[in-house]
């Protein structure tokens, strides 16, 4: 298995161990192993500056998240949508409009009605509080 694929497969991992309601330990174990698959010495396929600006942050909102750090999650969280819109800048690349690293760990957040500001850019509204699914 590649690093790529490594890195993803500790990210499921740990994702699946927070839902399933284990033990905290665990999870904590699960990001440890997930976080150093993303070190930008460990992520010999993709620039760095894409590790910095895009990779990087669902780990930093997802701890934050998971320590109730809320005013943390909330400056880390502006800081993620910001360097997502610095990284794509002018690009009209799907990717480039939603951060969506961000918002899942938004929706995360959401759902444990953390205090953060909703209204940002690359952030859809209707996604995090789900009111566009009501309409499909």
């Amino acid at each position: 298995m590649g690093r790529t694929s490594r890195h993803r497969q500790l990210w499921i991992d740990t994702l699946q161990t927070y839902l399933s309601n284990g033990p905290m330990d665990n999870t904590v174990q699960a990001l440890t192993a997930a976080m150093k698959t993303s070190m930008p010495e460990a992520m010999t396929h993709a620039p760095k500056d894409f590790i910095n600006q895009i990779d990087y942050y669902p780990f930093a909102l997802f701890h934050r998240l998971i320590t109730g750090d809320h005013a943390g999650f909330a400056t880390t969280l502006t800081q993620a949508l910001k360097d997502h819109a610095d990284f794509w800048g002018d690009s009209t690349a799907p990717r480039a409009r939603v951060a969506l690293g961000p918002l899942a760990m938004a929706s995360l957040a959401f759902d444990r009605d953390n205090p953060f500001d909703r209204q940002q850019a690359h952030l859809p509204t209707y996604l995090l509080n789900r009111a566009r699914i009501k309409d499909i």
